[in-house]
């Protein structure tokens, strides 16, 4: 686990096949893409940050990929928010009902006001969180170790994925902290941009 302030950071038991989970313990609680763990986990990280799922407020989706959505029915009584197209995708596979957003907005959880960033290229729908001055949360956009997000899955493309990475590299933040693996930093985003030239 990682900790900045009431923001949390969670690996899964089987990272290679799961996302990481965040949770903003905030005057809203909100868990950012529940991967496909079992309840216990979800029970066990909620706990670490002295919740229980039931507290869970919101639900937001960086985007509508199974690994970052199939957690979703332990949470039936929360809110929930995608970026379009993506929450129609999370809508049809998981039966819940998703508040859509249409374009890049304000996400206030309490003490901390998140910028939402529209951030296609490893799908449609794909955005990041970002808390300026500090971290951005940017689910499979670009990783700790300078590599990014797939483009050949549907919604997918590279040319996006260029102009998001491009948006990232222009705030202003210390932490990124990815979809899968390690957090990383500015660095990770200025390295992920030189390695994406390999594919032009």
């Amino acid at each position: 686990m990682w900790k900045n302030k009431n923001i949390y950071f969670f690996k899964p038991m089987e990272p290679v096949f799961d996302s990481n989970t965040i949770i903003i313990d905030d005057d809203r609680l909100v868990l950012v893409d529940p991967g496909t763990e079992s309840i216990d986990y979800f029970k066990n990280i909620l706990e670490t940050t002295g919740n229980s799922v039931e507290d869970v407020d919101l639900v937001f989706y960086t985007h509508g990929h199974y690994d970052h959505f199939e957690g979703t029915k332990f949470f039936p009584n929360a809110d929930k928010i995608a970026f379009s197209p993506d929450s129609k995708v999370i809508e049809n596979k998981t039966g819940f009902k998703l508040n859509s957003i249409e374009e890049e907005t304000i996400l206030n959880t309490g003490k901390n006001v998140f910028e939402v960033i529209h951030t296609p290229g490893h799908s449609k729908g794909s955005c990041c969180l970002y808390l300026p001055g500090e971290l951005v949360i940017c689910g499979d956009l670009v990783f700790a170790n300078g590599s990014f997000g797939r483009t050949d899955l549907e919604g997918g493309a590279m040319e996006e994925l260029k102009n998001s990475l491009n948006k990232l590299s222009n705030l202003d933040f210390e932490n990124i902290l990815p979809g899968h693996r390690d957090i990383g930093t500015k660095k990770s985003v200025f390295s992920a941009i030189e390695n994406l030239k390999n594919f032009y």
